[in-house]
């Protein structure tokens, strides 16, 4: 038999019927090693490419060439993306108010926090803001925004850009410098007041909110006037579970 070229020849005896066979294999060791590594496979196993990605991605992001102090898709620190603004190196945060309506036992799944998270989210990917929302509610624990949300080191902002507030202390303490009547898309909302079950300080009403939301058979629930001043979040009557208001969406 003649060899291949640059080939070496193994012969596997395999016992059949008591008769040895030899079988060719054109393939050398050599020539296996280098198809491996021709195909991308390293030496230092099948992650090492991913980690040298990741590290190559932490090295771009830590070097990247942008004003941090006002540049939205590196505000603060490289990488940190704004949904509106970089005010000096602090990202402002987006509020609209929802298009869609919502009867006041909305949380009846899953919880009111969860579900209007779901809402407020849902809307603004649709209208694509960034960032991630909660609504400004109430819930069955007891807990309003006051004792969820972030708080932001830049303002809050409308969609326009409006100014709402310059910090989440002086919202909850004056109310909004500029009325929160904007929905996700920059629109004018259909609703004629928002969800809150809140008192004017952002902590919860739990006398006045659907039982968390979850309710519209027994007790009311507090809502907000999408006016500036102090009815923005807390109109000082209450009304039935069954009616259908919109919510607020405030960037955490």
């Amino acid at each position: 038999m003649r060899a291949l070229a640059g080939s070496t020849i193994v012969l596997a005896t395999l016992a059949v019927g008591g008769i040895a066979c030899g079988t060719l294999l054109g393939i050398s060791p050599d020539d296996s090693a280098d198809a491996g590594t021709e195909a991308g496979v390293s030496e230092g196993g099948p992650d090492s490419g991913a980690d040298g990605r990741a590290e190559a991605a932490v090295d771009a992001a830590a070097s990247c060439d942008a004003d941090t102090s006002s540049d939205r898709d590196n505000c603060g620190a490289c990488g940190t993306r704004c949904s509106q603004e970089c005010e000096a190196g602090a990202c402002s945060k987006t509020v609209f108010v929802t298009s869609t309506l919502h009867v006041g036992d909305f949380g009846a799944d899953g919880g009111a926090v969860a579900a209007g998270a779901a809402i407020c989210n849902s809307l603004a990917a649709a209208a694509g803001l960034r960032g991630t929302y909660q609504a400004w509610i109430a819930d069955i624990a007891g807990k309003g925004p006051a004792d969820r949300f972030a708080r932001p080191a830049g303002p809050y902002r409308r969609v326009d850009g409006a100014l709402v507030a310059p910090s989440f202390d002086v919202l909850i303490d004056g109310g909004p410098a500029s009325a929160i009547n904007q929905d996700e898309d920059g629109g004018t909302p259909v609703a004629s007041a928002v969800w809150t079950g809140t008192s004017g300080d952002g902590k919860a009403n739990t006398s006045e909110d659907c039982v968390g939301f979850t309710r519209t058979d027994i007790g009311g629930g507090f809502v907000g006037l999408m006016e500036v001043g102090a009815n923005w979040d807390t109109l000082s009557s209450e009304f039935v579970c069954t009616s259908t208001f919109a919510l607020y969406c405030f960037e955490q």
